[in-house]
Parts: C-alpha cells; sequence; structure tokens
C-alpha cells in the first residue's frame, strides 16, 4: 500500500487506487506525522485543532465520528495506522517498518535527516504539490499549520543545501 500527502493526496493498493479514503485520514496522518514528535496527541486537542471553530463538545463529536470512519475504512484495508482510545490518537508505524505501507511524508523526513543532496534533490522531483494540496482552509487551527508547514516544507525543498 502506499500513502500520498503531498499533491493529490492518495492511496493505491497494488497499483490501484483506493477510491474512498476519509477525508480526515490523511490530515490526522500528516498532523501526527510531521508535528507530533511522540506521534500520539490528546483527543481534545487534536479536536481543538480540527475544529478550532466549534466548541469542544462539539469538536469531540465531530473527533469520534472521524475517527470511527477511519477505523471502518482501516479494517476494509486491513490498516493499522490511526490508532485511537477514549484519551489519545496515536500513529503506529508497525505496517510501515515492515514494509506493508510506504508513505511518501516519511521518505522524506528521512531524506532530510540523512542529508544526502542527491537524495534530496530526487525526492524533491518526486514530491511534486504540497502538502495535502486539494485540501481548501476551512478556518481552523489545522489550516493554519498546514499553511506553515506547506510554506516550511517547501523552503527546504526548494533552498540549496
Amino acid at each position: 500500500m502506499r500513502i500520498r500527502l503531498f499533491g493529490d493526496s492518495s492511496i493505491t493498493l497494488g497499483g490501484v487506487p483506493v477510491t474512498w479514503v476519509p477525508t480526515n485520514f490523511f490530515r490526522i496522518l500528516a498532523y501526527l506525522l510531521l508535528e507530533e514528535s511522540s506521534q500520539s496527541i490528546s483527543c481534545s486537542k487534536l479536536a481543538q485543532i480540527f475544529w478550532s471553530d466549534s466548541d469542544q463538545s462539539h469538536a469531540l463529536i465531530n473527533l469520534r465520528q472521524s475517527l470511527a470512519r477511519i477505523r471502518r475504512f482501516q479494517d476494509q484495508y486491513a490498516l493499522n495506522l490511526i490508532r485511537a482510545d477514549a484519551m489519545f490518537v496515536s500513529l503506529n508505524l508497525e505496517q510501515v517498518e515492515a514494509g506493508l505501507v510506504w508513505i511518501d511524508a516519511l521518505d522524506l523526513l528521512k531524506v532530510f535527516q540523512d542529508g544526502d543532496i542527491k537524495s534530496v534533490l530526487e525526492y524533491s522531483e518526486e514530491c511534486r504539490g504540497s502538502l495535502l494540496a486539494q485540501y481548501l482552509p476551512q478556518q481552523s487551527d489545522f489550516d493554519n499549520w498546514l499553511d506553515v508547514k506547506r510554506a516550511k516544507l517547501h523552503e527546504v525543498l526548494t533552498s540549496p543545501r
């Protein structure tokens, strides 16, 4: 399974595009990968980031509904990336480490940690488009985070090393 967060976010399985992916699957995955060093966040904080225009109780309801859709989606494709319990949402990278799932953003992080200029240039070519490019702003704290993250990634990808 291949998961792309850059350009038009997508998932392919055996080269075939997965036609329906819950919108917040990509958004939560990107946030946990690129923002949370522990790859875990409290439900209340995540709800506030994604639904900052709602009161906390409505934001938590929206998060629970999104997580239920994500759980059904993951069950359908035997995927176990995003985990949630009553208190926390976390990232499980066991399938990535086992080579069953590839995520472009993880490759990007690895390339920049290794610092190999040739790999950085090759990856810059591979990562056409910005992070979660198809998502239009909805005036939430997540959208503000995404704007900043896109700008930082663009700067890193385009600046000479």
